[in-house]
Parts: C-alpha cells; structure tokens; sequence
C-alpha cells in the first residue's frame, strides 16, 4: 500500500498509548486490593478509543493516495463495536463482580451476578443496535439542502445506522461529561501550575493556618474556663475536627521541611519555574481551544445554509483558527498526526485531572474518589468508561472546530482553491471526503437530533469553561498536596 509508512505511525503512537494507560492505571490502582481484571479492563478502555485520534490522520493523509479505503471504513468500524462492547458488557460485568466482593459467597455466585445484572446493560445496547436497524435515519430535507448533501450521505446502509445510532447515543452522556470534568479540568489545570508555590512559601503559609486553628482551638476551650460550663456535644466535636486538622498540617510541615533542607532544595525554585512555564504553555492552548469553540459556534449559525436541519454542516472552508492551523499543519504530515494527538491527550489529560478533583459522581451524587495507589475497582472502571466516552465527543469536536482538516485536509479543487462541499463529485479525483467525515455526518447531518443537542451542549462547555478559568484566578491556592492530604484523612477517618 502506498501509504504503508504511514501505518507504522500509527503502530507507533497506538503502543505508545498503551504503555501510558499502563502506566496510568498502575499509578491510581490500589495497591493492595486492585485486581488484575480491573487493571486490564481499565486499560484497555483507556487503550481502544485513543486508536480513533490515532487513526484519523491516515484517513486524511489518505485522500491524497487513493480512490477508495475500505480498510480504514472496517477500522473505524471495528473500533466502534468495541467501544460498545466494552461500555455495555465488559465494564458493566467487572463493575458488577467487583460490586459483590464483599458477599460471603463463592467466585462462580458472584460470576453468575454479574452476569445477571450485565444482562440489562446487555439488552440496552440490543434496543439501540435495532433502532439504528429499523429506524431508518431522516432523509435530508429538500428546503435549504443541495445535491451535496444527498451525494454524500444518500448511500448509507441500514447496517451503518445500527452502530452509528448507538455510538450517537453513547456519545450524547459523553457530552455531559465532556462539559463538567473536561471544562472544569481545562479551566483549573493551568492556573494551579501557575499559581503552584514553593516549599518555603508552602510553610509559612501552613504555619499561618495552624496558628489560626490554634486560635480556634484556644477560644472555644477558654469559654469552659470563663462560663464554668461543660462543652457542648457541637463544641466538642468541633476540637476533635480542629486536633485532626492540627495533626495532618503538623505532618505536613515537617514534610515539607525535609523537602526544603534535604537533597531537593536547590531543585524547588528549578520545578517552581517548570511549573509556571507550563502552566502557561497549558493555558495558552486551553484559550486557543476557547477560542476555537466560539468561532465554531458562531460560524456554524451564520454560516451554515441549512442550519439544524443538516447538522449545522458548512458548505464553504471554515475560518476557525483550530483548522486553519491542522490544515497548515498537513501539507508537511506527520505534523499533523503529532500535533492533533497532543491536543487529544491535552483534552483528556483535563478530564482526568477534573476527574480526580470531582471525583466520580453520578448527577450531584459523590461515588469514588481516584488517588494515587488508593482508588477502588469500581472507581477505575468508571474513570476508564468516562474518558472513552470523552473520545467519542472529541472526534465530533474535531470535526466541529476543524471541519475542513476533518473532511478534505489540503485537498484542492479543479480551480486549484481549498475543496468545499460544492466540490464533492464534480471530478472524482478532486475533491475526496475522508471516511470519518463521512461517518459523522450519518449522525449529525442524517440524524440532525444529535446535531442540536451536540450544539446545545458545546455552549454549555464554553460557558463553563469561562467560568472555571475566572473562578480558578480568584481561587486561593491550596497549601497542601493532595496525595498526601488523603492519606493523613484516611488514616484520621476523615
């Protein structure tokens, strides 16, 4: 194949995925009770989505080399029915078995258990798979369509219905969790490494607080001495609270005191400024991210000719800065494939970290905690189904904010300008559509529900995100580490 060399790049980039989910998931699993089913599990969820990221670029790199790829369509394809394979069975059986760990009963019950409640999971993903099946998507409205549209999504089969409608729907619950964990993270990361203090301001800044808890401690125990009164049940408590935070900033300091007088000293000022270079490097792309979303948003609107009933598609090259800066980007490949897999990696790493400071919640609902060494199976199976769902809505995004990249990349017309959708068919070497923008389309263009909702919640994300980064400035820093905060408060009962 002409673009073989192209396919060791993704080989590349896809083990070097997996190592990270290795890694990752080894760093947060708990150490003493994590099981391997959780860890392998965990990491393949983690693994498997990445590969759509990986696999995009070939697919635009592609359109350059040849008239037809149906290996790419099976690749695409394949991934998808793992995804839902994994988000409808694997994890739901793990979850499940782990859920009854703590029942007196023997491995073969509790297999039996999880496969039982599996069979719901199991029978969801079965409705959706038969709705995308029978429910043939709504053909595109004459008003306000051209030849273009009908051209390029008329030839969908009912087989692609039946495993784009479910990977649509999946992707809809990624949208909810893409505008709170992946804005919030997006929004507080940078700021936190920005704002990140050395050890000697660290101490003073816990010796200010437990001089103040100190003071706290002192007058509530001062009104048994001038009242003759015993303390309340409410005062009493209160002391125990104040004692324990005591402790853990005790530790704390001494903590920090050893960092500041042992080998790592002449390093503090050295990771200080490491810290702010890219905190800075981090914020600059989440406004340059930012900015991309609301241009996308607006162009989509004034420049759409069809509006909510095509999926918002643009017909004419887009001015979003995001694909001005890809499209540029894929005249020298693999610069693109680089770059657009550190944007992805950049979005999730942001997930994660919102993640970890959230927690995993169901709605308003606080369920498991992720820390480093101490997170629980269910946790981690969790986390893994959240950022696998966050690459499904990262491929629509991409395609939102990039959406000539995504579809043409640097194809050219017969005129010799950037290709738009007019272009499409007029001369079948010119032109060429790549199989995501393709695929996607069946969803938002085809089945335009999805397409309105998917708008609807990219509104949401740059309002949040607007407010995280706003609130995140104002915010005091905290003066501990985490990490080590959790452990002191797991050991205190916190």
């Amino acid at each position: 194949m002409a673009y073989g060399p192209t396919w060791i790049l993704f080989a590349f980039f896809s083990i070097l995925n997996f190592i990270f989910s290795i890694i990752l998931v080894r760093y947060y699993a708990d150490k003493h009770e994590s099981g391997k089913l959780t860890k392998i599990v965990t990491v393949f969820t983690l693994f498997v989505p990445i590969l759509i990221i990986c696999i995009i670029p070939l697919d635009i790199y592609s359109l350059r080399l040849v008239t037809n790829y149906p290996s790419l369509k099976a690749g695409y394809y394949v991934i998808f029915s793992f995804i839902l394979i994994i988000s409808f069975i694997v994890i739901p059986f793990a979850y499940f078995f782990f859920e009854a760990e703590d029942e007196d009963t023997t491995t073969k019950k509790k297999i039996f258990s999880a496969f039982r409640y599996t069979a719901f999971t199991f029978i969801i993903v079965l409705i959706l798979l038969l709705v995308g099946l029978l429910v043939s998507p709504g053909s595109v409205p004459e008003k306000g369509a051209k030849n273009w549209t009908k051209a390029m999504f008329g030839s969908d089969s009912a087989d692609d219905s039946m495993i784009l409608f479910p990977i649509g729907c999946l992707t809809l619950l990624g949208c909810y969790l893409f505008i709170f964990y992946t804005a919030y993270g997006m929004g507080t990361m940078p700021i936190a490494l920005l704002k990140k203090k050395n050890t000697e301001d660290h101490i003073i800044d816990i010796q200010n607080e437990l001089n103040e808890i100190r003071d706290q401690k002192m007058a509530i125990e001062s009104r048994e001495m001038l009242t003759g009164n015993q303390l309340t049940k409410k005062e009493l408590t209160e002391i125990e609270s104040l004692k324990k935070k005591e402790r853990i900033l005790s530790v704390e300091t001494t903590r920090y005191s050893d960092v500041e007088q042992g080998r790592f000293e002449k390093c503090s000022s050295c990771l200080k400024m490491c810290s702010r270079f890219f905190g800075l490097i981090f914020l600059l792309v989440s406004l340059f991210l930012l900015v991309a979303f609301m241009a996308s948003l607006i162009e989509r609107v004034f420049k759409s000719e069809c509006g909510w009933r095509c999926g918002f598609i643009l017909k004419e090259p887009s001015l979003n800065p995001f694909d001005l800066f890809l499209t540029s980007l894929a005249k020298g490949f693999p610069m693109d494939f680089f770059f657009l897999f550190l944007f992805a990696t950049y979005i999730l790493m942001t997930t994660l970290v919102g993640i970890i400071k959230i927690s995993v919640r169901f709605l308003w609902i606080k369920m498991y905690r992720i820390r480093k060494q101490a997170s629980p199976d269910q946790g981690l199976l969790l986390t893994g189904l959240f950022i696998m769902m966050v690459s499904l809505v990262m491929v629509f995004q991409f395609m939102n904010i990039a959406p000539q990249y995504m579809t043409f990349g640097i194809g050219k017309n017969v005129d010799g300008m950037p290709c738009s959708l007019s272009d499409v068919g007029v001369d079948p070497n010119k032109c060429k559509m790549s199989m995501i923008s393709k695929l996607a389309g069946r969803i938002t263009v085809k089945m335009s529900f999805f397409a309105i909702v998917y708008y609807i919640f990219d509104w949401i994300f740059v309002i949040l995100l607007c407010i995280f980064i706003i609130v995140a400035m104002k915010k005091k820093v905290k003066n501990t580490f985490d990490g080590h905060n959790s452990d002191l408060e797991s050991d205190d009962g916190l």
